[in-house]
């Protein structure tokens, strides 16, 4: 399995199809559901995290300064239903690498994700030496 990706999403639905989807995709998804539960398992060994702005027990942003606070180096994604920009540029603010628009009229759809937003999951595997 590839590299671990942390996905924190409190609806059961569009958190079952991010994990699906990086599964498919040879990522090894860590679901959570709670920003206490992803402070908890975001590890060194996680390489990237997709972050719901609207977790129920605190704010994605908070959340993200948390992790930042706390060494998390690795790629953060917003994930947000909210069209404004100032919630986007406040993602950013708070440590955020980019963002993806979630698709809140279809649960069983993946977000919308802008092209630039695919870079940061695009995480370097280590070569092996030859």
């Amino acid at each position: 399995m590839g590299p671990r990706i942390l996905v924190v999403e409190d609806d059961h639905a569009l958190r079952d199809v991010l994990r699906r989807g990086l599964y498919d995709e040879d990522f090894d998804p860590v679901p959570a559901a709670d920003g206490t539960t992803a402070l908890r398992l975001a590890t060194a060994n996680v390489a990237a995290a997709v972050l719901d702005i609207g977790v129920p027990d605190a704010d994605g942003r908070d959340v993200c300064q948390a992790l930042r606070a706390n060494g998390f180096l690795a790629p953060v994604i917003f994930l947000t239903a909210r069209h404004h920009i100032t919630d986007r540029l406040s993602g950013f603010s708070a440590g955020a690498t980019t963002t993806c628009r979630s698709r809140s009229t279809s649960p069983n759809s993946p977000p919308d994700c802008e092209p630039h937003s695919s870079g940061p999951l695009r995480v370097p595997r280590p070569q092996s030496e030859t």
